[in-house]
């Protein structure tokens, strides 16, 4: 029997992130005797959230400075020297314009399959830096990769641009949706996060970044909590803005009607007990968190912002403008009253290329096709 080929993955971090989330599910369903990955992170941080999961998986892990610390010319050296001494059939890259680098090192290395997968349709600050660098790898990018891969139609223009020189293929976040729409009932769950059925239950999961908008929704609740409605909101999560997002709940005097839930691995079962999740984002990629809520069978109020690719066609995805508050306001005011059988859930899955064996098979292909 063949050795299993070996491909790189290469993340900002190996923490809870969007992109993470979806290659750890693509990994644990693979076909680990026909592919195997290794993981290349920059942060060189301990203890990062996957890192034991990818260990129990077979894999292993490098971590390297990002580019901004050990200066551009010592990162490429350090990464050029992993992919050199290890028989990689293929390189995949999540690391929007930073994949330049990774692509030309990826070719000086002789790696035969280099994919670039844009996962994001904005960057929180663009600097002038910023700007050059995103020109730069934008470049590189099309010159040197083999595959470009997208979640949705706006990562791919902003990441390779209108007219990229190669065909993007759109692999939109995927994911395992059997997890999210069994029926249990695990009453210990409720009450150890404090669910309280009578009220109306919202949701936010996503790392405190400016980008995810949580101060919005901290000022959507306080104005519901005025107009005296019984609302509760948990959020999932974690991140530099955290103190920050618990000053502004405790300046509204908010603390009883906030939960912070922390980083979970219980997500399918936690949305079960909820109204609602809210999305306020400034920009997405393809948010996996929506697909989660539908496979659940909850609604969804989302920025208009991200991309509607994540609305599966459920009736159960909301996409509101930020400038519009009252909407806001009058969607969680009361209970949600949807209701959506597992039949037409798992319907809606199996056709839709956000089935997590449908980008499990072509991922598989890509990184075989030398064989």
């Amino acid at each position: 029997m063949s050795n299993p080929v070996k491909v790189l993955q290469i993340f900002g971090s190996l923490n809870v992130g969007g992109a993470e989330t979806r290659m750890m599910d693509i990994y644990r369903n693979i076909d680990r005797t026909k592919v195997q990955f290794e993981f290349l992170s920059l942060d060189t941080s301990d203890e990062q959230y996957y890192e034991r999961d990818i260990e129990d998986l077979g894999g292993r892990i490098y971590k390297v400075d990002n580019p901004r610390k050990s200066g551009i010319f010592k990162h490429y050296k350090t990464i050029f020297k992993i992919m050199s001494k290890e028989n990689y059939v293929a390189v995949h890259a999540h690391t929007s314009y930073h994949m330049g680098i990774v692509m030309m090192a990826a070719f000086q290395s002789k790696i035969n399959i280099r994919i670039s997968h844009a996962r994001t349709s904005g960057v929180q600050k663009a600097t002038l830096s910023t700007k050059v660098f995103h020109l730069v790898g934008k470049a590189f990018i099309n010159i040197f990769a083999t595959h470009l891969l997208s979640v949705s139609r706006e990562a791919s223009k902003y990441l390779f641009g209108k007219n990229p020189l190669k065909e993007v293929h759109v692999l939109p976040n995927s994911i395992n949706h059997s997890l999210f729409k069994t029926n249990f009932d695990d009453n210990n769950l409720g009450d150890k996060i404090g669910v309280d059925r009578r009220k109306i239950n919202i949701i936010q999961i996503g790392r405190f970044e400016k980008v995810k908008n949580h101060k919005f929704t901290i000022k959507i609740i306080d104005d519901l909590t005025k107009k005296n409605v019984n609302i509760h909101l948990y959020l999932v999560g974690g991140g530099l803005l955290e103190k920050e997002i618990v000053d502004e709940i405790e300046a509204r005097d908010l603390s009883d009607h906030v939960t912070f839930l922390g980083i979970r691995k219980d997500v399918n079962k936690i949305l079960k007990y909820m109204d609602y999740l809210v999305l306020p984002s400034l920009f997405e990629g393809l948010p996996g968190v929506i697909l989660e809520a539908q496979a659940s069978g909850i609604k969804s109020l989302v920025s208009d912002r991200v991309t509607q690719d994540c609305d599966l066609g459920l009736g159960i995805v909301n996409f509101i403008s930020l400038h519009d508050e009252k909407s806001w306001i009058r969607e969680l005011e009361r209970k949600s009253e949807i209701q959506v059988s597992n039949k037409r859930i798992d319907e809606i899955f199996l056709k839709s290329g956000f089935n997590i064996s449908h980008a499990t098979n072509y991922l598989t292909k890509i990184y075989c096709s030398n064989e």
